[in-house]
């Protein structure tokens, strides 16, 4: 049985789509505002959920959601807890972000991050 109820299946390409619509909507209005908009990633990040595809499970996922939209509005949640739980560099992700300018929001939490699955 999946962790949520069956949802109408989803994939990658339609999940990216309504995200990049969204983005090209919603942006322009944020930069207008003076506000910044601050993306979580997948919490799990795996993929898929319930048959729905889940595409912010890694950091060039993230990276490449913000440069969907390339604006110092279109930022990010930088959750220690979400980018620790997948194989990359935490602090590589820091560094990318921050050198952009585009990190909102800080979540600090910590997880413990299985071997093997």
């Amino acid at each position: 049985m999946p962790p949520v109820p069956e949802s109408a299946p989803a994939g990658n390409e339609q999940i990216w789509d309504s995200l990049a619509y969204f983005l090209k909507t919603v942006v322009p209005v944020a930069e207008s505002a003076e506000v910044g908009l601050a993306m979580h990633a997948d919490d799990p990040p795996i993929s898929p959920i319930g048959g729905v595809a889940r595409v912010l499970c890694c950091h060039e996922a993230m990276r490449c959601a913000t440069e969907l939209v390339p604006s110092a509005s279109n930022g990010i949640t930088l959750c220690t807890g979400t980018f620790g739980a997948v194989p990359e560099d935490v602090c590589d992700a820091i560094r990318n972000f921050d050198d952009r300018g585009i990190i909102h929001h800080v979540h600090f939490r910590n997880v413990a991050r299985a071997t093997s699955i």
